[in-house]
């Protein structure tokens, strides 16, 4: 059960922590619908130019050089999911909470930057947009967080948000900003319909969570990689109830190498091996408690006389968390 409840987590950081991110509401009017829409394409360092207040698409000129006094102007800009992080950028920075005045932040480090009228006009009326959508992403955690947290429940979220957009941006700009952390929402929920498939084995889940993790990008990739970690020593642990010690000790090393091989080989040994004591324990503990000749202060002295010799200080607090929580001999 820790262990699930530790992969759940991760896959849920992971899945949703753009999504989270942008909950934090300013205070905003009326949604406005809008149908302007301009050209729209893949990633490119343009997006990159305007999150870091560059004054280029491309990056290659000074700051300076785009000052006021440049007459020439950046006239073209494509919508990405660079434009929201640019759109966080300023609100995250900003002192004030007031809509209209962010805009105006806005427009001031885009005019900084070198864009044209026409550019910032759009993008401060997207702009405007976005704050009224973010002020809003509270009634879709609060519809949600009440509920336990399985792949439906992470769909029915996702869907949710995917109907809250359709009231603020039109098709294209859905695409173009939010479209690639969809493609990794929809990964992340596939790895959490697979995590809880109970018609797949721990090898087959496995598989097929490491199939998923490779299409990511490399820094998604990484960040994903303590769970997996842990999610192969779980499947090993599991099949060593088959192995011979030497068998198991082999498939560690293949996975991690001789020397973190031994380390986790001697943890599973210690561990196996504390839990049969506390095993052992607890049937001598139910054979004294069924024992009709004994007294109720015979039993406790025998208990104590028996945790007394068998455990050590340390040991004996250990062993009362685990005859408290029997499941954890399990984990």
């Amino acid at each position: 059960m820790k262990f699930k409840i530790l992969v759940v987590a991760g896959l849920l950081a992971i899945a949703m922590t753009i999504f989270w991110s942008e909950s934090e509401p300013t205070s905003a009017t009326n949604p406005t619908q809008s149908s302007h829409s301009k050209p729209i394409s893949e990633q490119s360092s343009s997006h990159a130019a305007a999150i870091n207040h560059s004054t280029s698409v491309n990056g290659q000129h000074s700051q300076q050089a785009h000052s006021s006094n440049n007459s020439e102007l950046i006239s073209e800009y494509e919508l990405s999911e660079h434009t929201l992080a640019l759109f966080d950028s300023v609100i995250a920075q900003s002192d004030v909470k007031d809509p209209a005045l962010l805009v105006e932040q806005l427009v001031e480090q885009l005019r900084l930057a070198g864009y044209a009228d026409s550019v910032i006009e759009w993008l401060s009326e997207l702009f405007s947009r976005y704050i009224d959508y973010k002020s809003q992403l509270g009634a879709v955690k609060t519809a949600t967080t009440d509920r336990l947290f399985s792949a439906d429940h992470m769909q029915d979220t996702l869907d949710s948000l995917s109907r809250l957009r359709t009231d603020y941006f039109t098709d294209d700009e859905i695409t173009a900003l939010f479209g690639t952390q969809d493609e990794y929402d929809q990964m992340a929920l596939a790895r959490l319909r697979i995590q809880q498939d109970d018609d797949l084995s721990a090898a087959q889940k496995q598989q097929l969570l490491e199939e998923n993790i490779a299409q990511l990008p490399e820094q998604v990739r990484e960040s994903l990689a303590p769970s997996l970690d842990i999610r192969k020593l779980q499947v090993i642990k599991s099949e060593s109830e088959t192995l011979t010690r030497e068998q198991r000790f082999a498939r560690l090393s293949a996975e991690y190498g001789d020397e973190a091989a031994q380390r986790i080989s001697d943890a599973l040994d210690e561990k196996t091996s504390w839990n049969n004591r506390v095993k052992e324990f607890q049937s001598t503990l139910d054979a004294l408690r069924s024992d009709e000749s004994l007294t109720e202060q015979q039993i406790k002295e025998r208990i104590a006389e028996l945790k007394s010799t068998s455990f050590s200080d340390n040991e004996k607090r250990r062993l009362d968390v685990f005859l408290r929580n029997p499941q954890l001999l399990s984990n």
